[in-house]
Parts: structure tokens; sequence; C-alpha cells
């Protein structure tokens, strides 16, 4: 019934990302997704509003990862990253 039930919030430097573990981020491209999987830990996050998110809007979490060298890997999450078109 938590609004962030896994506390992804509290470990959100910037929009669209997660930074948990030292060495790897969630990268949110999307949060649209055509189903609701029962092991889903996102689902008050999903919408169907929009295809997925501009490389303006992804460019702090570009960013950030970049300032980062820590970072070893970069894990594409939210809703489904392979609903997002090819280019």
């Amino acid at each position: 019934e938590l609004g962030d039930p896994i506390g992804d919030h509290d470990f959100s430097p910037v929009p669209r990302l997660t930074h948990r573990h030292a060495d790897r981020v969630l990268l949110f491209p999307t949060y649209q997704c055509a189903v609701y999987c029962r092991f889903c830990f996102r689902k008050e996050s999903l919408t169907s509003i929009g295809r997925g998110y501009t490389r303006e809007a992804l460019e702090p979490a570009l960013a950030y990862m970049d300032q980062h060298s820590e970072i070893r890997e970069v894990i594409l999450t939210g809703g489904d990253p392979l609903s997002l078109p090819d280019k």
C-alpha cells in the first residue's frame, strides 16, 4: 500500500535512475508495460501514457552515469524497454 514499496526513490539521485548498489544502476527508459506481472515491484509507476522518454529527458541520468566511473552495469527496467522503438 506504499507509494514506493521497494524504496527506489531514496536511491534516485536524478530522475529515471536508481543507484542502490555501488557498481550498478537501474535506468528507466520507459514506464510503459503491456502486462502487469505478479512479481512486478514497480506497478505504482507503470502508465500507458507515452512510449518512453526523449534523449533530453534521460540526459540527467546519462550524465550521472558518465560522472560515476564505479558504475560497471546498467540495467534497463521500469516498464518493458523492448516496447520502445528501435531508434
